[in-house]
């Protein structure tokens, strides 16, 4: 049987993502990095898409404004579509949110 898969996505300017694969790892995934301009192949067949803290792009614009606008954050959206939790710590959450990716009430 196989292990569910993980992605952890990293941006420029990304930390903990190495921390937050370890983590998963040992919760029971095989989990990898996916770097933002790398193969998306693997986030869309994800079972788990975690999107790490930091500061991306060094939050010139607004807290996660620019990696909300790049392709990969497309893929991020259709493994949510598919089924796969999507988790964002910190700057990931805010990348989330300007991706539209976290419901308002």
């Amino acid at each position: 049987m196989s292990l569910p898969q993980a992605v952890v996505i990293q941006f420029p300017g990304s930390n903990c993502e190495y921390e937050t694969q370890r983590a998963l790892d040992v919760v029971g995934f095989d989990a990898r990095i996916v770097r933002w301009n790398d193969d998306f192949g693997a986030i869309v067949t994800a079972d788990v898409v975690v999107l790490p803290g930091g500061f991306s792009f060094q939050d010139r614009v607004r807290a996660g404004a620019i990696s909300a606008k790049l392709p990969i954050v497309e893929k991020v959206k259709q493994a949510s579509e598919n089924g796969a939790l999507v988790l964002g710590i910190c700057n990931g959450c805010q990348i989330l949110v300007e991706a539209g990716l976290v419901p308002q009430l």
